[in-house]
């Protein structure tokens, strides 16, 4: 089953947790990880042939056993994992895995091929392309064209769309679009998709709030405008105030929203309560002794 996780954000939010201390460690994938749940009793998947050179894998063992079978013999040995152990495959050497007697597994494929960062971008500058062009349909034209002219002709629809293409991807905007997503991708710790914000409540000032899911802060523009995000999903805000907030809701203990609104100072609270309720949506804050959002 491919991206089980994204129906429960509890498991989603725990195999995060699980690989943020990796990431950190060896830096942040790029690209989404693929997240993968098998089941399997004494069958050999041999879809690790299909996917070579394009992703490492991981493999967590979560009951049985999987073994690692090397497709070349100078890709190394073969190598069993049993319940709770971890495998590494990298990238590059075909491999099947066989599984064991009542075997689950969750496997996570990280991207490792240059080519896929082409195709990322691709599709970024695709969407803003289509975004400005609308979606009018692929013309059908007669050949040979009537103002052709010793053999050379030009094909208005291709040049306008060449010159929207030259357009878009020299805008500034282009760039703010990869920021978004790739603070958005550290925040979900490259398990896309993400699962859905919970639904949106309005605190009260006696709400006592406590820091929940990392905040990622990335700056956005040359204008004091950031991009936060939390659990996959992003949001902008300008100004130092949202800093000041996070950084008293880090402090010790939990806070009231009524007490974080009034360090906000005069005039500026409905800004601090709208924030506040943006995170606790994303769930980068939770209520202390609410259980009725998950």
């Amino acid at each position: 089953m491919e991206q089980p996780l994204v129906l429960d954000h509890v498991l989603w939010a725990q195999v995060r947790d699980l690989v943020a201390p990796l990431w950190e460690r060896i830096g942040h994938p790029v690209l989404p990880v693929v997240a993968e749940l098998a089941l399997g009793e004494g069958i050999t998947d041999s879809d690790g042939l299909r996917r070579e050179p394009a992703h490492s894998s991981l493999v967590w063992v979560l009951h049985g056993s999987v073994t690692v079978l090397p497709e070349h013999p100078q890709d190394g040995r073969a190598l069993t994992a049993g319940t709770g152990e971890l495998l590494h495959w990298p990238a590059g050497r075909p491999h099947a895995l066989r599984y064991g007697s009542r075997t689950l597994a969750l496997r996570l494929l990280v991207p490792a091929d240059a080519r896929l960062l082409t195709e990322a971008a691709k599709d970024v500058v695709a969407g803003l392309l289509h975004e400005r062009r609308g979606h009018d349909h692929v013309p059908c034209l007669p050949y040979p064209p009537a103002d052709e002219e010793d053999g050379v002709s030009e094909i208005p629809e291709l040049g306008e769309v060449a010159r929207d293409l030259r357009q878009v991807t020299g805008e500034e905007r282009l760039g703010r679009i990869l920021r978004v997503l790739w603070a958005r991708r550290v925040s979900a710790g490259a398990l896309e998709p993400a699962p859905a914000p919970r639904a949106s409540v309005t605190l009260a000032p006696e709400d006592r709030l406590r820091p929940a899911s990392p905040v990622v802060r990335m700056p956005l523009d040359e204008e004091q405008a950031w991009v936060w995000a939390v659990d996959g999903h992003a949001f902008s805000l300008r100004g130092t105030l949202g800093e000041r907030v996070l950084h008293l809701l880090r402090q010790p203990g939990a806070h009231t929203v009524a007490e974080l609104c009034a360090e906000a100072g005069p005039g500026r609270q409905a800004q601090v309560a709208a924030l506040l309720n943006k995170l606790h949506t994303l769930r980068g804050v939770d209520v202390v002794g609410r259980t009725d959002t998950a």
